[in-house]
């Protein structure tokens, strides 16, 4: 391509330049990945919400607690593929009555009970529903804090960068206007998967703006992979909204 010829870094956004289209093609990827994050965000503050509960749970049952011999009603192991999930059903006084609870427990727990030998149960005074016969650990509960520390440290940076791009583009679409520019250098290479990457470096001056701006880009451009790239100084257009927010067409 010689010098003076306009490119295309995107040829589908040749309709938007000859005016036949009015917004242009951007990467679906973006608004695809905040889309797929909603999801995984909620099942974040889930964790999360689960997280204090047991937090919570824990420093009842440390503070304002009862202990008192319970006794057996139940035992039923749960199978679902290769595992099982291990339940007791027990019966302690409260105030004149008694409660019932059932609690799922390791099976260690659950093979060390039988229907006569009476075992201590640890309930909140306030909330008799609020009981457990299982040792009182804070490791649960500093567990699952940590797990949902790290699940929402990894997946809120990675939606906030998504829906940030995401409104980057629409903004750029829908208040964008087209400027000229020129390559500063252009360079592709090929993948180990056939795939050939365009690499190109551009400059352009906006209305008004002291200065030029410079960019960089790149994106796959299969089609060029056995043909002249375009020189330093082709012109190409860049849609432009401000300093931080502008793409090459």
């Amino acid at each position: 391509m010689a010098s003076g010829e306009t490119f295309l870094f995107n040829p589908e956004n040749e309709g938007l330049i000859m005016g036949e289209k009015k917004q242009p093609a951007f990467d679906s990827s973006v608004g695809c990945l905040a889309l797929i994050m909603v999801p995984f965000v909620l099942g974040g503050l889930l964790i999360l919400g689960l997280a204090v509960s047991e937090w919570v749970r824990v420093v009842r049952l440390s503070t304002d607690f009862a202990v008192v011999n319970a006794r057996l009603v139940s035992l039923e192991i749960d199978s679902n593929d290769d595992t099982n999930s291990y339940y007791v059903t027990y019966r302690f006084p409260v105030d004149g009555h008694e409660q019932t609870i059932t609690e799922a427990v390791d099976f260690r727990l659950f093979y060390s009970l039988a229907e006569d030998i009476p075992f201590e149960v640890r309930y909140v005074r306030s909330d008799p529903q609020t009981a457990t016969i299982k040792p009182l650990r804070l490791t649960t509960a500093i567990a699952g804090s940590l797990f949902a520390l790290l699940w929402n440290a990894l997946v809120i940076p990675v939606t906030f960068f998504a829906a940030a791009n995401y409104r980057r583009q629409r903004q750029l679409s829908r208040y964008g206007h087209i400027l000229l520019g020129e390559i500063v250098s252009c360079r592709g290479k090929s993948g180990d998967d056939n795939k050939f990457t365009l690499e190109v470096s551009y400059r352009f001056r906006p209305p008004r703006a002291p200065r030029a701006i410079e960019g960089r880009e790149s994106r796959l451009r299969n089609d060029l992979t056995d043909q002249a790239l375009p020189q330093s100084g082709t012109t190409v257009r860049i849609l432009y909204l401000n300093e931080k927010n502008f793409c090459l067409l």
